[in-house]
C-alpha cells in the first residue's frame, strides 16, 4: 500500500483564486453635529463617498478639507485627501420665506 500522494498517484492541483481588492481610502465626514466614518475604493469620487454616507447632493453643497480648500465632487477621493482625513460638508442655508423673504428683498434692492 502506497501512502497518499505518493509517486505514481494522480494528483489534482487545487487552485484558489483570490480577488485583488483595490486599496481603500478612509475618510471621516463632518456633517453638522454628525461625524460619519466611510471607507471605500480609492478610485471612487467624492460624490460617491457622500452618497455612501447618506449625504444628499443638493445644489450649492460644498465639501471642504481641514485646510478650508473646496473639494471637487467629481474627482476621485484619493487624489484630493489623504487616507484618514476629515472633510466638512457645508449645506446651503434654506431660502427665507414669508416676512424674512420680504425683508431680505428690501435689503438687497
Amino acid at each position: 500500500m502506497r501512502p497518499r500522494g505518493g509517486p505514481g498517484q494522480d494528483e489534482e492541483e487545487a487552485r484558489v483564486t483570490v480577488p485583488v481588492l483595490a486599496p481603500l481610502t478612509r475618510v471621516a465626514v463632518h456633517l453638522g453635529t454628525r461625524r460619519l466614518d466611510v471607507a471605500l475604493d480609492a478610485s471612487r469620487t467624492l460624490a460617491e463617498l457622500l452618497a455612501a454616507a447618506g449625504v444628499p447632493l443638493v445644489p450649492g453643497l460644498l465639501v471642504l478639507d481641514s485646510a478650508g480648500r473646496v473639494l471637487d465632487l467629481a474627482a476621485p477621493v484619493a487624489e484630493q485627501v489623504a487616507d484618514g482625513s476629515l472633510v466638512h460638508v457645508v449645506a446651503p442655508a434654506p431660502r427665507p420665506r414669508g416676512r424674512a423673504a420680504r425683508a431680505r428683498a428690501a435689503w438687497v434692492a
